[in-house]
């Protein structure tokens, strides 16, 4: 499995994409995100496209 991993220095949050739409079909994609203690983007909503999040685990 390819990886592609992406950093966001400003909110200290990293991506790693597991899957694209292009590896599966136009099916559906898979990555994985690791949040920076207190991280992430404030909250917000996508009109394109529609999601499912599933949380693998939680620590802290």
């Amino acid at each position: 499995m390819k990886r592609r991993i992406y950093y966001n220095p400003k909110v200290k949050d990293k991506v790693t994409v597991l899957k694209t739409a292009n590896e599966t079909a136009n099916d559906h994609i898979i990555v994985e995100v690791e949040l920076a203690p207190s991280g992430g983007t404030p909250k917000h909503y996508h009109t394109s496209f529609s999601g499912t999040r599933t949380t693998a685990a939680e620590t802290g």
